[in-house]
């Protein structure tokens, strides 16, 4: 009866749990970006071209924490018309 040893890799696909070596610095942290994707929630006319842009309508936009109501965070969206490029700006507004 022969009982063989398994190589590393099998034997953390086996399930045990090896740490990592404090001793060795881990990979830096990506800095998060806030450009995040962005769906029109009801239809708005752009105010310099006059075009409308209809619901649903998805943007790259920038999020932007601007300041809280008591717990609740406010924040700002900033995208650009598609049409003009004019600077269109959304905020939430949790008092109402």
């Amino acid at each position: 009866f022969i009982i063989a040893m398994s190589t590393l890799k099998a034997t953390q696909a086996d399930g045990y749990y090896i740490p990592n070596d404090p001793s060795m610095p881990g990979k830096p942290k990506k800095h998060m970006s806030n450009t995040i994707r962005f769906e029109m929630p009801f239809h708005i006319w752009c105010s310099k071209c006059k075009e409308k842009i209809a619901k649903g309508v998805r943007f790259n936009s920038k999020k932007k924490h601007i300041g809280d109501y008591l717990s609740t965070k406010i924040w700002s969206f900033s995208m650009r018309c598609h049409l003009c490029s004019n600077l269109i700006v959304i905020k939430t507004d949790p008092k109402t």
